[in-house]
């Protein structure tokens, strides 16, 4: 049998017989203890076994999502791809320029918003002298674009006429000139909104009996 001695813990067998005739007791090999064998009998400890794997199979849902986003990702970059091939013909459809036109700002893309000068309607319009300064003239005008979509603002083209509607003066000013200060320079000019045009010229000292108006 195995017993354990009950000072210092060491196992050893002691043979049946021997306990027979001693009466169970025994004396320990270590620390020369003696003790009844039989008393602290130890038990055999079962053998130490390495601690399982477990291996863990991916769930087959990942699995699916994974495959999922990357067909989604495809099929964005393959119609981004045909966007930016047909961009010049779609940007020709009034309808998809409002969705075309505006990434054009940010990507590369090669195009301008389409002009129509000749959708541009004169509402107000007015050449008068300061009332201060007698070599001064005050030009306003007031201009809606009648356009589907937006577009650039116009170069505007101002004619000075005499009696004779012969041109006597030929002044261009481009938005940047006759725009509200502070106006960002790439904004387009909306359909159907009012804009605002207000410049100062010096007088051409020239009999000037009217003017005409023109936008390119």
């Amino acid at each position: 049998m195995l017993t354990r001695c009950p000072d210092c813990a060491t196992r050893f067998r002691a043979r049946p017989e021997h306990l027979q005739a001693a009466a169970g007791r025994v004396r320990c090999g270590r620390c020369g203890r003696v003790f009844d064998a039989r008393v602290h009998a130890a038990a055999l400890s079962p053998p130490l076994l390495p601690a399982p794997i477990t291996v863990t199979a991916s769930p087959r849902w990942r699995s699916n999502a994974l495959w999922g986003i990357g067909l989604l990702l495809l099929t964005v970059a393959l119609a981004l791809q045909w966007v930016w091939w047909e961009r010049f013909r779609l940007a020709a459809d009034p309808q998809l320029q409002q969705i075309v036109l505006p990434w054009c700002r940010y990507l590369p893309c090669g195009l301008e918003p389409p002009r129509a000068p000749e959708r541009i309607e004169v509402l107000e319009r007015a050449l008068e002298p300061d009332t201060q300064r007698p070599d001064l003239l005050h030009f306003r005008l007031r201009m809606v674009s009648r356009a589907p979509q937006a577009q650039p603002f116009p170069l505007l083209e101002l004619r000075l006429l005499d009696a004779q509607a012969q041109v006597t003066g030929l002044r261009r000013f481009t938005p940047r000139q006759y725009r509200p200060a502070g106006a960002p320079e790439s904004a387009l000019m909306p359909p159907g909104e009012p804009q605002q045009a207000h410049l100062e010229l010096l007088d051409p000292h020239a009999r000037m009996s009217g003017f005409q108006i023109d936008f390119r």
